[in-house]
């Protein structure tokens, strides 16, 4: 409880009392009548007494003024009302409902922030629960469920190489195609079938993005997958206020109700391996950068801790081919998670330094660069090596000039060194059909389904049936018994 005032603006006094409604005791809603007055305006009462109203719902705690009293200056409130709002919600320190500052020693019972961005408003486990269960309602209700989507190698891939600027000026360059339009700092390429997968999946799921990368990425990202905002909306949530740095949550966004939640990330460590998560097999399109935001390069210069930080195991990726897009995005300092505020400032800052540096180091290095030379050479090595890859179209004999006007080189056969055929996102869209269709066949059985225990049964059925015989090479000569040894 926090007691609120009833104020009587300063600009009206003196003021006479003409009546009060309320005794110390009475409960009364916001706006209800507590008494009337006359200004000082209005020495000769020719107008209407003006009337005090209740700010907000509360019980009457103090009546300081009496029925025809003068009150000369406004050195306390005629009335102090107890608040009785149980503040389920806070933000800034302002009580969501009352909208009375909220008490300090309820400030700790607001534990968990359930909006995507950064405003942090946070709410208490009653509330926690009520949101959940009204969000599982409407989910029933539109026979959908939720699906979480990391970003980086599961549905995009991204570089920062220079190469593809270049790719994309020169016409005559097979690879032209691999970049369709470009930025000061990333390009991305969707994975083939993404935009299909997404339009596809709406129909069944209530779709959310989750990603290591920052919020200004994220948001970057999202426009070309969702320029027109009705499959994401709102619903992104990057590292800036994810509260880790090296881990994500599912009750991050679902504190107290995952039953209708499923994740789909190329990484399960992260997810500490939950019953939620399918995993995709990571996308690497271009080579020599693997995820640009996994948790964390920098990471390798820690040892496995209280901070959960563990070396990144990605290697270099190998590539694919056409379609890619650039996405502009400024690094931005990410919040520290409140459970390692002692040693996150130190790592936070080695991470983003040692990020920075890989990345300028790709830029430099230009790994697409060496593959095109690469692939030339050993063309000019090996003469049989004059097949072009799938998808790739041989280039015309003649010089041609570039967008900038130089020619391109006479009699130089160039090929397209980056070729797609990934087809994850068609395995991953019949699982998810599946286990949307099994849910709600559960749920109609049992009234109570949970996605985590229909994926455990799921993957039980993988290999049903099938025989497994685990062998190992032993060495020939010698005795038994030092074999097993």
């Amino acid at each position: 409880m926090s007691d609120l005032a009833a104020i009587i603006p300063g600009a009206k006094y003196p003021v006479k009392i003409k009546e009060v409604f309320v005794k110390p005791g009475d409960t009364v809603k916001k706006d209800a009548p507590l008494l009337t007055y006359w200004s000082g305006n209005n020495p000769d009462h020719s107008q209407p007494p003006a009337i005090l109203k209740s700010p907000k719902d509360g019980k009457v705690k103090i009546v300081r003024v009496k029925v025809g009293e003068r009150c000369g200056t406004a050195r306390e409130p005629p009335l102090e009302l107890e608040n009785d709002c149980d503040h389920p919600g806070e933000y800034n320190g302002i009580c969501v409902k009352c909208g009375n500052p909220v008490p300090e020693e309820h400030l700790k019972k607001l534990r968990h922030t359930l909006t995507h961005d950064a405003k942090a408003v946070r709410v208490t486990d009653e509330e926690a629960q009520r949101i959940d269960s009204v969000t599982n309602e409407q989910l029933i209700k539109d026979r959908k469920l939720t699906l979480i989507l990391d970003l980086d190698q599961t549905l995009i891939h991204a570089t920062v190489d220079p190469t593809i600027e270049e790719w994309r000026k020169d016409q005559t360059n097979p690879n032209h195609n691999a970049a369709m339009a470009s930025g000061p700092t990333y390009y991305i390429k969707l994975r083939p079938g993404t935009k299909e997968f997404l339009q596809n999946m709406r129909a069944l799921y209530d779709m959310h993005v989750y990603t290591m990368g920052t919020r200004n990425y994220a948001e970057h990202v999202a426009e070309v997958l969702d320029p027109g905002k009705d499959i994401f909306k709102e619903k992104i949530l990057s590292r800036d206020e994810s509260g880790s740095f090296v881990h994500k949550s599912i009750e991050r966004l679902f504190p107290k109700d995952q039953s209708m939640a499923v994740i789909v990330d190329d990484r399960a460590d992260v997810w500490n391996y939950s019953d939620h998560l399918i995993r995709i097999k990571p996308y690497d399109f271009f080579v020599g950068i693997g995820d640009i935001n996994a948790p964390f390069n920098a990471a390798a210069h820690f040892q496995d801790g209280t901070n959960g930080i563990t070396k990144n195991k990605k290697g270099a990726a190998s590539g694919v081919a056409s379609g890619s897009t650039s996405v502009s995005a400024a690094p931005k300092e990410p919040a520290p998670a409140e459970d390692e505020e002692e040693d996150v400032a130190k790592f936070l800052a080695t991470a983003e330094d040692e990020q920075r540096h890989l990345l300028d180091e790709q830029k430099n290095e230009r790994p697409l660069a060496k593959l095109e030379s690469e692939d030339d050479a050993n063309k000019d090595k090996d003469p049989a090596e004059s097949e072009e890859p799938t998808g790739a179209s041989p280039i015309p004999q003649e010089p041609k000039p570039t967008p900038s006007g130089a020619p391109s080189t006479p009699g130089k056969r160039r090929r397209q060194v980056l070729v797609d055929n990934d087809q994850e996102l068609d395995r991953i869209s019949e699982i998810l059909t599946e286990m949307h269709g099994r849910f709600y066949e559960v749920r109609e059985k049992a009234e109570r389904a949970h996605i985590g225990e229909i994926m455990r049964v799921m993957k039980k059925e993988v290999l049903r049936g099938t025989t497994l015989v685990y062998s190992g090479l032993v060495p020939t000569g010698g005795s038994w018994e030092d074999k097993k040894r």
